[in-house]
């Protein structure tokens, strides 16, 4: 079978986002603390903001913290940082409008307007789309009901014309800003779930599907990393082809579901064998393969000696003994995947012949 060009999965969707949340709450921490110096520098810091920016510090740094250490609570995490925030921005935006009869804090309203936005990244960014729409919402009519309540019964006379002319457009803001972000989050969801499907294929397209082990074309991007290694002036890489003996009588009497018990047996056995750096597969029937990277020849028979005497000792389920047939050669200078692999292939062919549960070496290039 002719050697196809290798294929990464990516990290999940998923994980990525938690690196990033990982980075963004301490940014978001960092970013009220540089708030918090400003403001108290130039005397325009509030009364509540001198308690509320070290419990938005608090909160960001926290969940920061509690990602990194212990990411299964990102759930809470998420909550305690949308509610946090956008209670704040609410709060604040009412207090300025509400409390005293005296000019409006023209800066303190216009930077809680500024910020209201970013309370609705927030939600998208840490909840689902529908959720975090619905939510949003939420937030954008406790916001502003109040306001327009003052604004039809001349409440709050203090406000001017101005403020009463310019509110019903801001109000109006708020729904394009959660239009826009439930559009953007629907775009990223769809990323999420074609991200997913594709890690499925490709770890379906690696994977043998009966024994969960690599599959051929997985153990083919072992042998391609191997010779790479070998190429760069490591050590060599070593690969170890097993062939099951007297598999098809196997078949014969205990029917195909006590060979698929076998061959399941088979990967568990070899995988418990190999060391963290050995790459196991199925390379196709009743053969596996083992590819050992920076592993020179008396290393890898050794490796193979382990095996078949561990397989030959195993009692299998269905009852009956198993042996297995070796075969193992290392790269050699202008060796190639093919070449590589037809060594191994002859080794086994060569313990096959020489009367089965047994293991061959191969360490010259012979014609094809």
């Amino acid at each position: 079978m002719p050697f196809s060009e290798p294929t990464h999965a990516p990290s999940t969707s998923r994980e990525r986002e938690l690196r990033a949340l990982r980075l963004l709450l301490p940014i978001g921490a960092a970013v009220v603390l540089l708030i918090a110096a400003w403001e108290h520098a130039n005397g325009v810091v509030s009364w509540w903001d001198r308690w509320l920016y070290p419990l938005l510090v608090t909160v960001f740094a926290g969940g920061g913290f509690t990602l990194w250490r212990w990411p299964e609570h990102h759930a809470k995490v998420r909550l305690v940082s949308v509610v946090t925030v956008n209670i704040y921005l609410m709060a604040v935006l009412l207090m300025v409008l509400f409390i005293g009869d005296a000019p409006l804090n023209q800066y303190t309203l216009l930077t809680t307007l500024v910020w209201l936005p970013f309370g609705y990244g927030l939600i998208f960014v840490m909840l689902a789309a529908r959720p975090a729409m619905v939510i949003s919402f939420i937030v954008a009519v406790l916001t502003f009901t109040p306001i327009f309540v003052a604004m039809a019964f001349n409440l709050r006379p203090n406000w001017g014309e101005e403020f009463t002319t310019t509110m019903p457009v801001l109000a109006l803001s708020q729904v394009v800003y959660i239009v826009l972000l439930l559009a953007i989050s629907d775009l990223r969801a769809g990323l999420h779930r074609t991200s997913a499907r594709l890690q499925v294929a490709q770890e379906l397209a690696l994977s043998d599907a009966l024994t969960g082990v690599g599959n051929r074309r997985a153990l083919q991007e072992h042998v391609r990393a191997g010779l790479s290694a070998a190429e760069r002036g490591q050590l060599p890489t070593s690969i170890i082809l097993m062939d099951i003996d007297h598999f098809k009588p196997i078949n014969d009497n205990h029917g195909h579901s006590g060979g698929d018990q076998v061959l399941v047996q088979m990967a568990q056995l070899l995988t418990d064998q190999l060391r963290g750096s050995d790459r196991l597969g199925r390379w196709g029937g009743e053969e596996f393969m083992v590819v050992a990277q920076a592993t020179p020849m008396h290393a890898a028979l050794e490796l193979a000696e382990r095996i078949r005497k561990a397989v030959a000792a195993f009692e299998f389920a269905h009852g009956d003994p198993v042996t297995l047939s070796l075969g193992v050669t290392q790269t050699l200078p202008g060796d190639t995947a093919d070449s590589l692999v037809h060594r191994a292939d002859k080794a086994l062919y060569r313990a096959k012949n020489g009367g089965r549960n047994r293991v061959e070496a191969q360490t010259v290039i012979t014609a094809h």
